[in-house]
Parts: structure tokens; sequence; C-alpha cells
């Protein structure tokens, strides 16, 4: 059965001040639609131990303080469990969840897992500085709420061959990409996502579901794109260009 990992940022109206990139803030409206249209969601923990079978499995970057009231709706409305992805050096920072609400989720059955130490780009970093992204922050989280933590996902999508060597050395099971896809292979190592954007309907999202949606053939080749600007330009001035032009609209 083929399944599809949406990734959500941040959930609801970013205010100004607020380090949230409005382009990736899904609106609650269209949240709680969407989860209505699917009536049932699980992570991807669960999803790969076999513990559920939905189609539709949610994950949330960055340990947004909106992501704690996406937990919740979830836990009551009885839809199933996310993931949450964090990064553990940034809890408890403005606007970010704090780690009696971290803890909170967990008790909830979600899935908490490593988005890295800090958010640094796992590709730009040096050996040394990789090694410690990828093990303090899991030591980190599975200290700090009792869990196990086994899935990474790269800040920004950005990895490389070593992430995935050293994601492995140190007891990761598997990488959460940027890539736009389906799976149905449960021992997979690298999981690609579908990433939500503000102006995605619901409708567009379900569609996206379908492995022969050719929306999602326009999403591969737009990170096709993406990604080879981002390899010519490097990340620090990708990243003002892509700003200058998005701004924050």
């Amino acid at each position: 059965m083929n399944k599809t990992i949406f990734m959500f940022h941040a959930i609801g109206e970013v205010s100004k001040g607020d380090w949230a990139d409005p382009n990736y803030s899904y609106s609650k409206d269209k949240f709680k639609e969407l989860l209505n249209k699917l009536g049932s969601v699980s992570s991807l923990y669960d999803s790969i131990d076999l513990s559920s079978n939905t189609k539709a499995i949610f994950t949330f970057d960055d340990g947004h303080e909106s992501n704690y009231w996406a937990a919740k709706l979830l836990f009551n409305g009885g839809y199933g469990s996310a993931d949450f992805f964090i990064n553990p050096e940034l809890i408890g920072s403005d606007y970010y969840m704090d780690w009696s609400q971290i803890r909170e989720l967990k008790s909830m059955g979600m899935s908490i897992q490593s988005h890295g130490l800090d958010h640094q780009y796992l590709s730009s970093c040096s050996d040394h500085e990789l090694h410690r992204q990828l093990s303090k922050s899991k030591e980190i989280i599975e200290n700090k709420i009792n869990t196990s933590v086994t899935i990474l996902a790269p800040p920004g999508g950005r990895f490389d061959d070593r992430t995935i060597r050293l994601a492995k050395e140190i007891g990761y099971s598997c990488i959460a990409n940027s890539i736009p896809g389906h799976f149905s292979n449960n021992n997979d190592f690298l999981f690609p996502r579908i990433a939500v954007m503000k102006d995605h309907t619901c409708s567009k999202l379900i569609s996206l579901m379908n492995p022969y949606s050719p929306i999602l053939y326009k999403q591969k080749i737009k990170y096709s794109m993406l990604k080879l600007f981002k390899i010519i330009l490097g990340d620090t001035l990708y990243e003002k260009i892509r700003w200058k032009i998005l701004g924050d609209n």
C-alpha cells in the first residue's frame, strides 16, 4: 500500500517577529478540514512498526508552539498520531514549545524525533559537527522525555551521504527527507515527504496522495530544480534570494 507523508511546520497565522516561515504555515481551518476528510492519520514511527496502516502520515518540523495545538486536536479528535521533529537546544525559546508540552505530546501517543540539535543544515556541517548534531540531539530528547529517537528529519531537507552513514551508525532507523513522493516499503532508510504550503487546498493535498498525480510530478521537477539552485548558489545566497522573492507573504 502506498503511503503519503505530509510535512507541516507552523499551524495558523504567524505573528510579526515569529521565526516561522509564513509560506509554510498552514491555516487551522484547513488543517481541521483536511483531518475531517482523511478521517485518520498516523505517525511515521507507528507506520514503520506496523501498528498503523493508514495511508496518510503527518509529520511536523521545527517544534513551533502551534504544533501543541495541532497535537491536541489530533488526540482529542481521535484522529491518530504524528511525528514531531524538534531541535532540543531551541525548545523553550520564543515561539517554540517547551519541554512540558513536549512531554505532554508524548503522553498523547505522539512520536518525538530529531530535527538536529539547533537547525543547522547538516550537509554544511564539518564531520565533527555533523556527528554532534545527530548524536547529541538524539541523546537529549531521549533523556528529557524517556523516549526512543529513531527517525531523523534533516533541517531544510539538507543532507548528504555522510548524514546517511552517520545516522545508521548512531542508531537511527531512517531519515524523513523533503523529497516529494510516496513509499510502500517499511524497510526503506530514506522516506519521502510532501511539504505542505500555505496556499495548498485540502483537495490538492489529497490529490497528491495519488502516486500518478500530475501535480506530484510537477512538485518533483520543482524540487530537483531548487536543489540544483541550492548547489550552485550555496545555502546562504540561496536563502537571501528566496526571501527577497517571497518576502513574508
